[in-house]
């Protein structure tokens, strides 16, 4: 087991498993980062904390929340900051415990997210992926082969337009509910594009 990771700027991190999350969660990046081969259970897994591009491959994340916690599995705060998310061959595993979402981006931080490959397993959270652009300008959305396992308290996802800003959605293929069958993804009902 690894302890609790703070990246420098760009920096990397590696084939790690972590349990413990320390002040703010268990993976803190700086200005830009990659996450990579990793396996993070604890309360809140990444938190991005800067601006930057950020990459985000082949990992497993769940978080749990406990008392008062507001957990998410990857949220993306530092008000003022601008960046790529890219998120691939990850699953992103939630509870319905003092959690929030999957994905969360909001407070000021914008840019683009680009998922692909990508499962959320509900457990009862309020929403896989919650998206909100603010007055850093809007977000480019892209979202290929992306599945949202229920259940959900709200709904699989929310992308909230706020403050005159919006989600623009420039990919939208393959977006799924699923289920889990003997261990196995299971795709299901196509979730239609964001107006």
């Amino acid at each position: 087991m690894s302890r609790v990771v703070r990246l420098p700027p760009n920096g990397t991190v590696s084939s790690k498993s972590i349990t413990e999350t320390g002040n703010v969660a268990s993976i803190v990046t700086g200005d830009g980062g990659t996450i990579r081969d990793c396996r993070v259970i604890s309360r809140e897994c990444v938190r991005i904390g800067g601006s930057g591009n950020f990459i985000i491959d082949n990992c497993y994340l769940e978080a749990l929340g406990v008392e008062r916690d507001h957990a998410d599995v990857i949220q993306a705060y530092s008000p003022g900051g601008r960046g790529t998310l890219k998120v691939s061959n990850t699953a992103i595993v939630t509870h319905d415990i003092a959690a929030n979402a999957g994905l969360f981006i909001a407070d000021n931080w914008t840019g683009v997210l680009d998922l692909e490959n990508v499962a959320f397993i509900g457990g009862g959270v309020n929403f896989g992926l919650r998206v909100h652009p603010d007055i850093g300008g809007d977000n480019i959305v892209r979202l290929k082969n992306v599945f949202f396992i229920p259940p959900f308290r709200y709904g699989p996802f929310l992308l909230g337009d706020v403050g005159g800003r919006k989600n623009v959605i420039a990919l939208w293929e393959e977006v799924r509910l699923a289920r889990i069958v003997d261990g196995r993804l299971s795709p299901g009902e196509a979730l239609p594009r964001p107006g």
